[in-house]
């Protein structure tokens, strides 16, 4: 399973990483978005909690829109303006991450 979040349109400049895997320890997964001056950025996560069912390799997503990173943890960054561009993608990605065999 895959968890969202979002602290893109908050007060929250940054959260924990491991926080979605507090609130939700089913998650094997988890993508978030959040936005700078400087960049929206998507984020993607391995609970090191419940490896049980990784098996995305999360850099190899990441790839496909020009981020990367590393089996467990990437990212994928983006213009500070296309925040919807980086929503977007993230959906996407929880899509994908739902249907595999997670």
């Amino acid at each position: 399973m895959a968890c969202f979040f979002s602290t893109s349109a908050n007060w929250i400049s940054k959260a924990n990483k491991f926080v979605p895997y507090l609130l939700h320890p089913e998650c094997v997964y988890s993508i978030s978005v959040s936005a700078s001056a400087v960049r929206a950025k998507v984020s993607l996560g391995t609970n090191p909690w419940n490896l049980a069912t990784a098996n995305q390799n999360l850099a190899s997503l990441a790839e496909k829109y020009g981020g990367g990173g590393h089996q467990r943890v990437a990212a994928i960054s983006f213009d500070p303006a296309e925040i919807a561009r980086a929503r977007e993608v993230a959906r996407g990605l929880v899509k994908l991450l739902r249907k595999s065999k997670t």
